[in-house]
């Protein structure tokens, strides 16, 4: 979603990191899941993913947040 908007905007960096942070935060997820929800090859790992997918998802919304901050009228 804000993937497009980014693109929408011209703003292809973003567009791309946007589109490659909620790719890699869904497989993340898919094998955490997997994991947590006992596939044997996953459960080892379960813990590790689930953290990628907070690493992740926190560390785009931060640099977001960084961003709108910057762009703000109000500066």
């Amino acid at each position: 979603m804000f993937g497009s908007q980014f693109a929408a905007r011209s703003e292809r960096g973003w567009a791309v990191y946007s589109f490659f942070t909620g790719l890699a935060f869904t497989v993340a997820f898919v094998l955490a899941s997997a994991g947590f929800g006992q596939a044997e090859s996953f459960v080892v790992l379960a813990g590790l993913f689930q953290r990628l997918v907070v690493t992740i998802s926190f560390g785009w919304l931060t640099l977001l947040a960084v961003r709108m901050l910057q762009s703000s009228p109000e500066r």
